[in-house]
């Protein structure tokens, strides 16, 4: 009903010309991430009521509130306001906490506007489940005329369900090539070849190296599963897996045998922290760098990044292989409270930051002089001591192609994440969409099966005992129904192309 309503006033209000045209096209998407200065300060569309009444809204995104962010976003709104009428009050949850408070916010509904949304944080089949996003075509042909110039289309229907897109993906590495970070200090001590790995078992040597010399610090930190990672993409709340190479479709049961027990093989060599289990937030851990490894996904310009958040130099090595998935770009997205007031002004807010290269470096670095100094066109440094760095969260808001760039990235660094998206192999499945309407009691069922067992593959005396109880709670509660219901979308898909 909302769409539709949306739909009619949007037509009536263009059909009486209160419309501009779309604007420049070229300012956002050029493959340098910069913007001449002559469109970076033009006016942008006009915000806030009608009766002239400057509009606030409100941006949750997950991460650590800096000290001096009333500060910097004081000055940040002054800007806005003067281009488009609209105050930002940019809510920063810290990551442990996101997902609670974010579902408190959307079925309590308490009032906000955007939220950022992912498969792996404040999941967007979930929300999509209760219909917490607004749909956004017509908005995005009425305001977003930056935020669609800034993508291929795409990628911009990454989120798109049933012809309509539900969020926006934030413009940054789109191609999944999995690899570690570490720490310089310990890669030189002991040795560790810096070479491109052929795979993540290249690294166990040097882990054991920790295992046996650093006592006081964990030597990795594994925030993708590694075997699955390598071999699959998974779909349906990550409980249907998709081999890249084939496309063939496999239930979570049918697969994960193998990378159990390489997560209890590796916790009982020491390499993963003794307390894995209970652990919730590791946030505290990363921040005092006790991580000598971190297994994530990678992208150029990843070690410099982490050696500017983390203040300790690190090291990138990537592990073969690019891919973009099914649905690469969904792990961080952009999308409107279905219960927003102010919608349109959300929009015209959210393509502003997609295309002023001004406002979104602020946003990440703060105020000239105070924050972060100028070190030569398009390159700067956290100032010392600095009382507001979100320069790591690019990613997360807007267009990274658009940042900064920080001490030890290079200039070419956003050519080369293009080159990495656009050389990358494709799923077979790139632009399918799975509904969880007809399969809601399962999935609810399979995710509390997930959440019984989860980390309870480390510390288990018998792996396969473990491996065997998971597979059939994972039966009993669902998950060839689950399948089944992917394979026949699949195919309706295939036959409607």
């Amino acid at each position: 009903m909302k769409k539709r309503v949306i739909s009619t006033l949007l037509a009536a209000m263009m059909a009486i010309g209160l419309f501009t045209g779309c604007g420049n096209k070229e300012s956002a998407g050029s493959k340098d991430g910069s913007s001449k200065a002559e469109e970076s300060k033009a006016p942008a569309e006009s915000g806030g009521t009608e009766s002239g009444e400057t509009v606030t809204i409100t941006w949750c995104i997950p991460g650590d509130k800096q000290e001096d962010h009333d500060k910097v976003m004081e000055d940040v709104n002054k800007k806005i306001k003067e281009k488009i009428n609209v105050e930002l009050n940019l809510d920063i949850i810290p990551q442990g906490e996101f997902n609670d408070k974010m579902k408190l916010k959307s079925t309590g509904g308490e009032e906000y506007d955007l939220t950022f949304t992912a498969n792996w944080l404040n999941s967007f089949d979930e929300n999509m489940s209760r219909d917490a996003f607004l749909p956004l075509n017509d908005l995005l042909d009425a305001y977003g005329s930056d935020i669609k110039a800034a993508m291929p289309e795409w990628l911009l229907k990454t989120a798109e369900v049933k012809g309509e897109i539900y969020a926006v993906p934030n413009q940054q590495i789109t191609a999944k090539q999995y690899g570690v970070v570490v720490q310089k200090e310990y890669a030189k001590k002991y040795n560790l070849d810096m070479t491109s790995m052929k795979s993540i078992r290249d690294i166990e040597p040097f882990l054991d190296e920790i295992v046996a010399n650093e006592p006081d610090l964990y030597p990795i930190d594994k925030r993708v599963d590694a075997y699955l990672f390598a071999e699959y993409e998974t779909i349906a709340n990550g409980l249907v897996c998709v081999d890249k190479k084939t496309g063939n479709i496999y239930s979570l049961d049918e697969v994960i045998a193998d990378q159990l027990k390489l997560d209890n093989e590796w916790y009982q060599k020491g390499y993963i922290q003794k307390d894995i289990a209970t652990v919730t937030d590791n946030s505290a851990d990363v921040k005092a760098n006790r991580y000598v490894v971190s297994l994530s996904t990678y992208k150029p310009g990843w070690d410099a990044e982490y050696t500017n958040r983390q203040g300790v130099e690190y090291i990138s090595i990537p592990i073969e292989g690019t891919y973009v998935g099914v649905t690469s770009g969904i792990e961080t997205m952009t999308a409107v409270n279905v219960n927003s007031k102010h919608p349109e002004e959300a929009i015209k807010l959210l393509n502003l930051i997609f295309a002023d290269k001004e406002i979104y470096n602020e946003l990440l670095y703060g105020l000239e002089g105070t924050h972060y100094n100028v070190v030569s066109e398009n390159h700067v440094e956290v100032a010392a001591n600095s009382k507001y760095n979100l320069s790591s969260y690019g990613w997360k808001m807007g267009n990274q192609f658009n940042a900064w760039y920080m001490p030890g990235q290079e200039d070419g660094l956003w050519e080369a994440t293009d080159k990495l998206n656009k050389e990358a192999d494709v799923s077979p499945l790139r632009g399918f969409t799975f509904s969880q309407e007809n399969v809601q009691a399962e999935l609810a069922q399979l995710a509390a099966v997930v959440a019984e067992f989860k980390n309870g593959q480390f510390d288990t005396s018998n792996i396969d005992q473990f491996i065997t109880d998971y597979k059939n709670k994972l039966n009993q509660a669902g998950i060839q129904t689950v399948k089944e219901e992917v394979l026949r979308q699949v195919n309706e898909w295939k036959a409607s192309k």
